[in-house]
């Protein structure tokens, strides 16, 4: 746990950390490659299409 006391001694280190502790999605964020986005977006529309539909579906 030393190395998470030593994280949180500097401003900019604790907000840092704190950003990463209450917005995971910003860690892989800075590590996403361009070149998945088109695959990403095409999947998760394909997902909303098939979902939607699927959801309304169920209501009734």
């Amino acid at each position: 746990m030393a190395f998470l006391n030593s994280a949180k001694k500097t401003p900019e280190n604790r907000r840092a950390f704190q950003a990463r502790q209450y917005f995971p999605f910003l860690e892989w964020l800075l590590h996403y490659r361009r070149e998945d986005l088109t695959g990403d977006v095409l999947a998760g529309l394909i997902v909303a299409i098939m979902l939607v539909p699927q959801g309304m579906a169920y209501a009734l």
